[in-house]
């Protein structure tokens, strides 16, 4: 068995983690309470999930923001197949700027308990084949603390590591400079943290998937006929994704692949 660990980081993150794990509960048919409604529809359940010691599945994933409410949010919502363990917060939130993110307490109260998490979740493994990382390079805990920890997991571990990152949609100005869109932006700082964030991409993931809010919005209302698209539109799309880059180590076919193909098959030699 080859392992996938998913890390989802900030609010933007962890929402779309939300989608993409309940689609995967779906997929292998896991039930609320992590038992298997039909192990026919198993597949490969392994790769994404752990089996607990009450012979039960949980999502072998952690979900990471340093604003508690949205962590707490997610406890209610989806506390009976996630482990407690895997949902970290810190005290405060980095408020969309970059440095609060790899700020020196951020380090302390929350880096290290990460790693540790992230470290018992990879000794569960037999064979672990890749982290799944998902962020936003907007907000401040996607841009700044997300960049603290790929540089720890690249330190870490020599594993491949994709990242499904959401770009901050942009507007050109008169004077031609790409800012943040109204439209879908909460902070006008959005483009300034995705810069301080793009080379840690290049220097720490094998592969970026860039999303971007207003293709997604397009997508939207072009091809799915959706009027308003909102949030909860773009996490569904995302999710459905990530599900899809993963399905061929997750049930067996002949298009079976582990993640390691798409370093060869993405990136021209």
């Amino acid at each position: 068995m080859r392992e996938v660990v998913t890390i989802c980081i900030g609010q933007a993150g962890g929402q779309v983690g939300k989608s993409f794990w309940e689609l995967a509960c779906l997929e292998h048919g896991v039930q609320n309470d992590g038992t298997l409604l039909d192990e026919k529809c198993a597949g490969s359940i392994g790769t994404l999930y752990s089996e607990s010691k009450e012979e039960t599945w949980e999502p072998r994933t952690l979900f990471v923001d340093l604003d508690p409410e949205p962590i707490e949010a997610l406890q209610k919502s989806a506390a009976s197949i996630l482990n407690p363990a895997s949902l970290i917060s810190g005290k405060k939130s980095a408020g969309h700027i970059f440095s609060r993110g790899r700020s020196e307490s951020v380090r302390k109260e929350v880096l290290n308990v990460a790693l540790d998490r992230i470290r018992a979740l990879v000794d569960q493994c037999e064979c672990l084949q890749s982290f799944i990382i998902l962020n936003s390079l907007g907000g401040g805990t996607g841009s700044g603390f997300g960049s603290l920890l790929l540089e720890s997991l690249s330190k870490n571990y020599r594993k491949p590591k994709t990242g499904f990152h959401i770009f901050p949609s942009c507007a050109e100005s008169s004077s031609n400079f790409c800012s943040s869109s109204p439209e879908f932006s909460s902070s006008t700082l959005e483009s300034y943290n995705a810069m301080l964030h793009a080379h840690t991409l290049t220097d720490h993931t094998d592969t970026s998937v860039v999303l971007g809010n207003t293709a997604i919005y397009d997508i939207c209302r072009s091809s799915l006929g959706v009027t308003r698209p909102g949030y909860g539109n773009f996490n569904e799309i995302i999710g459905q994704l990530i599900s899809a880059s993963t399905l061929g180590s997750r049930f067996d076919s002949a298009l079976s692949v582990q993640s390691s193909y798409f370093l060869t098959a993405d990136v021209s030699q």
